[in-house]
């Protein structure tokens, strides 16, 4: 059900993106990590793209850039499954997660993720950002 995503799979992808966030990425942000050669761009497919997962992983160390599930499909692992995928054969791995996003710092807590910092006003609209670590 993971596979890498690909130019068809970006109108379903920009919609969840839309659906997920308030300052949502754009296609032509997308687009651009089809074939950006260090980053991976994973989408979960259960007949038709339910999430979507961008991660790069560097002598052991992953940095997940972006990751949303659609409203209609959340609370079934597929968030979870598309975080172990990025996890795969790292050792360590950051994330930047919104403060207020408490589903999604329950999720990377319930991975192993550690609060490590907080940006200060790192997203839109002043709010602040924690810095989250995972080691294996």
């Amino acid at each position: 059900m993971i596979h890498a995503a690909n130019e068809h799979d970006l109108d379903e992808i920009v919609r969840i993106e839309a659906a997920s966030f308030d300052d949502p990425w754009t296609e032509k942000d997308f687009r651009s990590f089809l074939e950006h050669p260090g980053v991976s761009f994973l989408v979960w497919d259960g007949g038709g793209v339910c999430g979507y997962v961008l991660f790069s992983r560097i002598c052991g160390e992953a940095e997940i850039y972006n990751i949303a599930v659609a409203p209609d499909e959340r609370r079934r692992g597929i968030g979870r499954a598309l975080i172990r995928e990025a996890l795969k054969d790292a050792e360590t791995a950051f994330l930047d997660v919104r403060v207020s996003n408490l589903p999604a710092v329950t999720l990377y807590t319930g991975l192993g993720f550690e609060k490590i910092g907080v940006r200060k006003n790192y997203y839109g609209g002043g709010e602040d950002a924690a810095v989250m670590k995972w080691s294996r």
